[in-house]
């Protein structure tokens, strides 16, 4: 069982009352609390103001517990990926932006994600 279902069973909510809360569809927190999804940052912040928890705390509650973030093009600033952000480990990832074909890196984990050319 990971986090936010522990913390919306401790606080006596439905995923029909959370959702509503949060502004989604009920789906969405089935889908975060099976792992089939994880919930993109400014949910993340919301539940923990809900549940009354750090980040962290929700963050590192599950094992498939990550945090999905979307970058841009250091370059152009065209949308490039979402990249889950484990709250572990740190890993780095280079690719070619669509938009405009120059190179760029990826540094993410422990919470954090940075975006550099080259």
């Amino acid at each position: 069982m990971n986090k936010i279902k522990e913390y919306r069973e401790q606080h006596k909510l439905s995923q029909e009352e959370l959702a509503r809360r949060l502004g989604i569809d009920r789906s969405s927190v089935a889908k975060w609390e099976s792992g089939c999804n994880t919930p993109r940052l400014a949910h993340l912040l919301e539940l923990a103001k809900i549940f009354r928890c750090s980040v962290d705390e929700l963050a590192k509650g599950g094992d498939d517990m990550a945090i999905s973030k979307s970058v841009n093009c250091p370059h152009c600033g065209r949308k490039l990926n979402s990249y889950t952000v484990d709250t572990a480990s740190i890993q780095r990832t280079s690719g070619t932006c669509p938009s405009c074909g120059k190179r760029y890196t990826v540094e993410y984990g422990k919470g954090k994600i940075k975006v550099s050319k080259g």
